[in-house]
């Protein structure tokens, strides 16, 4: 997390988490929508989960492709998350 500054981490870290139980819930719903025969969920909803968790384990800001592991020049932090835009690129 070297330049990123903590104290407006946040805002970031509520709106991730509404972002992703929002998600999840969508996940959760169609999960219900399992193939009765085989049993196993719909390979659409596993793409899905999949799709969450690489987007979880990495925020890249959409213009200068910044982390909270490799922080701009200077530091920056989080502006938005839709899409991802950190505080150099504003």
């Amino acid at each position: 997390m070297a330049g990123k500054r903590a104290s407006r981490r946040r805002p970031w870290q509520r709106e991730l988490r509404e972002r992703l139980l929002d998600d999840l819930e969508v996940i959760r719903r169609k999960l219900v929508k399992v193939d009765l025969v085989s049993g196993e969920p719909r390979q659409e909803i596993v793409d899905e989960l999949e799709t969450l968790m690489e987007d979880v384990a990495v925020t890249r800001c959409h213009r200068c492709g910044c982390s909270d592991h490799e922080a701009c020049p200077g530091g920056c932090w989080w502006v938005s998350l839709g899409p991802p835009t950190c505080s150099s690129c504003v």
